[in-house]
């Protein structure tokens, strides 16, 4: 087999070139954003964001994203702060209105177009602090800005807001006696709850039983009346 100079040469700059950064800048999410969108007249509205297992590649400087996807459509994830985390490549988010058919002559008719409305999908990279996730066309321009704080686990307010938090995934706010504080806690609070349940049984056992007396006694008094009316009246000597 023979290499031409030009495909050695690519070869070359490829594997000392682009391959480490590819190697070294992307990585890759363990759940993501399923976002559903309905976009029209140039704009999107989001019907939809949900959480899922799943995988995004991603990378984290802005650089290393530009020499690795280079132009098309983006989308930047940013954290509560508004501060960039992640930088993702996105399909066109264009509608399109396809039909098919057959000609006269037998042959396939038909095609796909640009539609004025239509419904969109994409993933993007989870994280537990993202604020929000920015998507830009293939001119750098934003197009849309969707809100995903309805996810955070990490709000970044320098407390750790247990049992939301914990030192696994919000290692920046909670530690490990923070953990060991909350399991207590929670402990706690499942005795003094055990407890109160117990105390609520009781309580009712003895209405129950208070109930069942009064009326055994009421009983026994409207008996011994009734005795005594029949005896009145000569009916027990």
């Amino acid at each position: 087999m023979q290499y031409t100079f030009s495909g050695i040469i690519f070869f070359i700059v490829f594997f000392f070139g682009y391959a480490p950064i590819l190697a070294s800048s992307e990585l890759r999410s363990e759940r993501i954003y399923t976002v559903s969108a309905e976009v029209s007249g140039g704009s999107l509205s989001v019907k939809k964001t949900a959480v899922r297992f799943g995988s995004a590649t991603y990378v984290t400087d802005f650089e290393s994203f530009k020499k690795i996807y280079g132009g098309g459509w983006s989308g930047t994830v940013l954290d509560v702060q508004g501060k960039p985390i992640a930088f993702f490549s996105v399909l066109d988010l264009i509608p399109v209105s396809c039909s098919h058919g057959i000609g006269k002559n037998g042959k396939m008719t038909g095609g796909c177009t640009v539609a004025e409305s239509g419904g969109v999908e994409f993933d993007a990279p989870f994280f537990n602090n993202a604020g929000k996730i920015d998507i830009y066309n293939n001119t750098g321009k934003k197009f849309a800005s969707i809100d995903v704080s309805e996810h955070v686990v990490c709000n970044m307010n320098a407390v750790c807001d247990a049992p939301r938090e914990d030192s696994v995934r919000c290692p920046n706010e909670c530690t490990k006696q923070d953990d060991i504080r909350m399991q207590a806690r929670i402990a706690e609070e499942w005795k003094q709850s055990e407890q109160k349940e117990v105390k609520a049984t009781w309580i009712k056992s003895a209405a129950l039983i208070s109930g069942a007396i009064i009326i055994l006694v009421t009983i026994g008094m409207l008996m011994a009346k009734r005795y005594q009316s029949l005896k009145k009246y000569g009916m027990f000597q």
